[in-house]
């Protein structure tokens, strides 16, 4: 009888264990090439995030963003200097939907957009787009506080002067 019920037990609960640890050695392996990409690059970065295939993260020392994309398979790196940034702003892109009784915008796309003047061209880092298929309801929040991050590292620290 006790045979027979363990049985049962793997029989029923198996393929749920089964699924959960494939879906996760998935995302091992994307936290895995992250990291390899940033050892790679030789880089130490002090504030990190990673979600769905996107990492972001900061080197304060060297004052380099780092932001990677994974597309089936593929990562995008991107290493970028702050030194010289002049601005950071968030792009939205919303669509208006209208339901029975209001109106409603709808998030289509959020980026962060960093402009160094008249010498680069603007770099946009794509926080969101709705096609994608590993969406959060955090990205405003998100690209809020990487944009204080940025601000932050790349901000010039003038001494403070004590005053005589």
């Amino acid at each position: 009888m006790g045979v027979i019920s363990l049985i049962l037990i793997l029989v029923v609960f198996g393929p749920f264990f089964m699924a959960a640890t494939m879906g996760k050695s998935g995302n091992r392996a994307m936290k895995r090439d992250f990291r390899k990409t940033i050892k790679d690059l030789k880089l130490h970065l002090s504030p990190r995030e990673q979600w769905a295939n996107f990492l972001i993260g900061i080197d304060s020392r060297q004052g380099i963003l780092l932001y990677i994309s994974a597309e089936g398979g593929v990562q995008n790196v991107q290493r970028i200097s702050l030194q010289g940034l002049q601005d950071c702003e968030i792009g939205v892109q919303e669509r208006p939907y209208r339901t029975r009784s209001n109106r409603e915008q709808i998030l289509e796309r959020l980026e962060l957009e960093l402009r160094f003047g008249q010498k680069r061209e603007p770099v946009r880092l794509l926080f969101y787009q709705k096609s994608d298929a590993y969406s959060e309801n955090q990205e405003k929040q998100r690209a809020e506080r990487w944009r204080g991050n940025i601000l932050q590292v790349a901000a010039p620290k003038t001494p403070i002067r004590a005053a005589a």
